[in-house]
C-alpha cells in the first residue's frame, strides 16, 4: 500500500506546481482587469480569453480570417492591450483591430488607455508618442501614434474626433499588429519624424 500513498503525494505536488504556473501566466491579465474595473469594465467582461485567439508560450496567434493573415505577436504591450479589451478585426485590413468597448474607452487618451491595460508608468514614459495632423479635406481627423516594439512593428493608432462644440473630444483606438501597423502609416503617408513627437508638457493632447 505504500506505493499508493506515494502516487497520491506526487499527484498533489504536480497539481500545486501547475497551479503556480497558471497563476504566473495569468497574473498580468488579472492586474489589467482590476485597472479596467475603474473605468467600468468588470472582470467577467475582461478579454483574457478572446474567441479565435490562441495563446502560446512565444506570444499570441491572431488573424486567419476576414482578410487577415495569420501571425504571432510577441510584443508584451500589444498583448496586454489585446487581452484587456475586446477587439474586432477590421475586415480586409490585415493586422488592424478596432475596439469593441468603444463607448467605455472613447474618452480615454492613448496614454490613459495604456494605463488602463495595466502597463506601468515607467514603460509608458519610455514609449515614443506622436501626434499627427492633416491639412487635407479628405483626411481631417488628427491621429496619435504610439509604436510598441523596439523595431516599431506594432503599435496604437488613435483617431481624434472633435465634436460640434469644438471642445468635446473622443478617440477611436485601433490596435495594430506587424502586418498592419507600418502598412497603415504608409497608406496615409505618415512618416514618424521627431517633429510630431509629443513631449511631457503637451499632456497627451
Amino acid at each position: 500500500m505504500w506505493w499508493y500513498f506515494i502516487v497520491i503525494i506526487l499527484t498533489f505536488l504536480c497539481d500545486a506546481l501547475l497551479c503556480q504556473i497558471n497563476e504566473r501566466m495569468v497574473g498580468t491579465s488579472s492586474n489589467s482587469c482590476e485597472n479596467l474595473a475603474q473605468i467600468g469594465i468588470h472582470e467577467k467582461e475582461c478579454n483574457t480569453h478572446s474567441p479565435g485567439i490562441m495563446s502560446t508560450m512565444e506570444g499570441i496567434k491572431i488573424g486567419g480570417a476576414k482578410g487577415h493573415i495569420e501571425e504571432v505577436v510577441h510584443d508584451p504591450i500589444f498583448i496586454a492591450l489585446h487581452d484587456s479589451f475586446r477587439w474586432k478585426m477590421i475586415p480586409n485590413c490585415t493586422g488592424r483591430y478596432t475596439c469593441r468597448d468603444h463607448k467605455l474607452v472613447s474618452q480615454l487618451t492613448p496614454i490613459k488607455l495604456l494605463e488602463a491595460a495595466g502597463i506601468d508608468s515607467f514603460t509608458v514614459i519610455k514609449l515614443r508618442h506622436y501626434y499627427v495632423t492633416f491639412d487635407t479635406e479628405i483626411r481631417k481627423d488628427p491621429i496619435h501614434v504610439i509604436p510598441f516594439a523596439v523595431n516599431g512593428s506594432t503599435g496604437l493608432i488613435s483617431y481624434v474626433k472633435y465634436h460640434d462644440d469644438g471642445d468635446a473630444v473622443s478617440y477611436v483606438h485601433t490596435l495594430n499588429a506587424p502586418s498592419g501597423f507600418q502598412r497603415k502609416l504608409d497608406a496615409i503617408n505618415v512618416i514618424l519624424s521627431d517633429e510630431f513627437l509629443v513631449n511631457e508638457h503637451d499632456g497627451g493632447r
